[in-house]
């Protein structure tokens, strides 16, 4: 790549492109025998066709062939590149997950999982907010249009991109990251339709480790019911929410083993004897 295309590439956002002509060159970033010099700087310009393309007020044949063509490329470059040449200021997850939510193709869907899921091997801390979007925007699909294709959207998240935040770490440094995860599912609840919970907490748990992570949810959940500020101005309200959450947590609980189901209600007990009496105020 010249000079003067590495200098057209940064005003790419702001100008007219030929969607036709660009595929080839597209295409050729998919050879993986190509020598390409410096390859880390192509991954600003493609996450800004990326962004033109979603931008396109005026919709074109290829439109969802350049999506795949960009986040394909994406993540050949992201795998292909040592970790001290990915930059996270460039990693740009907001964008892809606006390519999950304009599509209605399987393919390009895969495609953005896959590039959120290196994304979040590289840079942990990036990702990890995402995952609560992730959760809202596909939870809000369901709940729109309860097809199987936004299940799968779901199922694909949790067994490709979540495992990915965690994957290389150790159980001390894996506990906080897990942690995290359960508790933006605990407060995405309400954007899943209750006929999905269920399955999806199940699938999230046998994802990350049930023995490790179910203890976390039902007190995750309960904490964010009582600090809920609504809940705390309407005595009625507070107490609809606990039996909600009761019920909710009790038909989760319900389908793991006897031996899970011990442990977790044994580390839940070890936290509940370890409160204070009273709450002292300051």
């Amino acid at each position: 790549i010249s000079k003067e295309n590495e200098v057209t590439s940064k005003n790419l956002i702001n100008t007219m492109i030929n969607w036709k002509n660009l595929i080839p060159s597209l295409e050729i970033l998919h050879n993986d025998q190509l020598l390409i010099n410096n390859r880390h700087e192509l991954i600003r310009p493609i996450f800004r066709m990326l962004e033109k393309s979603l931008n396109e007020t005026n919709e074109f044949e290829q439109k969802t062939y350049i999506h795949q063509l960009c986040t394909t490329a994406l993540l050949n470059l992201y795998t292909q590149l040592k970790p001290d040449e990915c930059n996270p200021d460039i990693f740009n997850s907001e964008i892809v997950m606006e390519c999950m939510r304009r599509t209605n193709d399987l393919h390009t869907t895969q495609q953005c999982l896959m590039l959120l899921s290196k994304g979040a091997q590289l840079f942990p801390e990036k990702l990890i907010s995402m995952i609560m979007a992730m959760f809202a925007f596909v939870g809000d699909r369901l709940v729109r249009k309860d097809d199987l294709y936004s299940y799968q959207v779901m199922e694909k998240t949790i067994k490709t991109v979540i495992p990915s935040l965690y994957k290389e770490k150790n159980l001390e440094q894996r506990r906080p990251i897990l942690a995290k995860i359960t508790h933006v599912f605990v407060t995405s609840l309400a954007h899943l339709p209750a006929h999905r919970r269920q399955d999806i907490f199940r699938m999230l748990m046998e994802s990350i480790g049930q023995d490790e992570c179910l203890w976390f949810a039902p007190i995750q959940l309960f904490d964010s019911i009582l600090l809920s500020p609504i809940n705390k101005k309407n005595e009625e309200t507070l107490k609809k929410s606990l039996i909600d959450a009761n019920e909710q947590m009790l038909n989760s609980f319900n389908q793991f083993s006897s031996s899970t189901l011990l442990i977790s209600l044994t580390r839940i007990l070890n936290v509940l004897l370890n409160l204070p009496d009273q709450i002292t105020s300051k």
